[in-house]
């Protein structure tokens, strides 16, 4: 019988890890270049399901050899959940590096002026983003504000106010409560240590600046009325007359539209600026900075009243006199 070869064996191992090598190199070759897809990464997925899903995407040419990979490396726990923006034909190893950091696609959530906690958990919902009453839930941390409530103030509930209006930008992994901890510190930065120096030399509170502020951008239709809004306001509280405010009724309520009757001005309600002089117990609204500005910097005017035009602008007045002629020239 003919013996192998001396050195046989080690020609046919050398042969299959160059084989081997050339199979690595081809299944974690790139895939050719292509359109940006969304990947979806379910909480919990190991190192193959994500091959899988990958693969399947178009973004990595075998799903297998990139669980291997990721194994070999000792990474394959630290690959991240979430929804991502992939290009076919980039580098395993840039795919790998995605994952591991997290950095998984965000969507833009826009929040108005002028919209209360409701209505932003309500947004939030039709985004696709997150679970309205989770996020309405996430609003009750009062915590989250105590830092701007002076010693016994009532506590907002929920954070009415305190979600400032912006446009955020969150992925759909992000929780309820950190989009509401992302709206308070927005709101802590908008309102930086000389505005509440300001606050206070005018004798307001944090909370209760934000609460006139509310009452300003809930009333202003037109930008250039909110600091004469805000005079008039800052002059009815000064010599002790009722604010007498449509949207702290519609708030009471439980309103943000609509018009404002005779017999809802009775409302029994610590909101009702008709029956209640000074401010109300909180914000009736989450307010922007140039509402917040109007309050800390109200026009130096002498009027009392207003009231509105059919246009969304309004009528003022310095005394009841004129006040009542204005409404009976536009609110025939």
């Amino acid at each position: 019988m003919r013996r192998a070869p001396k050195g046989g064996g080690f020609l046919v191992l050398a042969a299959l890890l160059a084989l081997a090598a050339l199979a690595g190199h081809y299944l974690l070759a790139p895939m050719p270049t292509g359109e940006p897809v969304i990947v979806e990464v379910p909480a919990g997925a190991g190192a193959r399901q994500i091959g899988t899903i990958l693969q399947r995407a178009g973004v990595i040419r075998q799903g297998l050899a990139f669980s291997w990979l990721v194994r070999l490396q000792g990474q394959d726990l630290r690959l991240q959940a979430g929804e991502y923006r992939m290009v076919p034909g980039t580098a395993v190893s840039r795919v790998i590096e995605q994952l591991l950091r997290g950095d998984v696609l965000t969507h833009p959530l826009t929040i108005p002026e002028g919209l209360t906690v409701e209505q932003i958990a309500g947004l939030v919902e039709a985004s696709g983003l997150g679970n309205r009453d989770q996020f309405l839930a996430a609003a009750r941390n009062v915590e989250l504000v105590r830092a701007f409530l002076p010693a016994g103030a009532p506590v907002p509930e929920p954070l009415e106010g305190y979600l400032f209006p912006d446009t955020y930008h969150f992925s759909r992994k992000t929780s309820e409560e950190v989009m509401v901890r992302t709206m308070v510190n927005r709101f802590a930065q908008a309102f930086p240590e000389q505005w509440r120096t300001r606050a206070a030399e005018l004798g307001f509170s944090v909370h209760q600046l934000a609460t006139l502020a509310s009452i300003i951008e809930r009333e202003a239709r037109v930008a250039a009325e909110r600091p004469v809004i805000a005079g008039v306001f800052h002059n009815r509280l000064r010599v002790g007359m009722k604010l007498q405010a449509d949207p702290t009724v519609l708030y009471a309520l439980g309103r943000t539209t609509g018009t404002v009757l005779y017999r809802d001005l009775e409302v029994d309600s610590p909101f009702n600026t008709y029956r209640h002089a000074g401010l109300p117990p909180g914000p009736i609204a989450n307010f922007g900075v140039d509402a917040l500005r109007a309050a800390l910097f109200p026009a130096a005017v002498p009027y009392f009243y207003f009231v509105a035009r059919n246009d969304g602008s309004h009528a003022f007045a310095e005394t009841y006199r004129q006040h009542r002629a204005n409404i009976a020239r536009y609110q025939r």
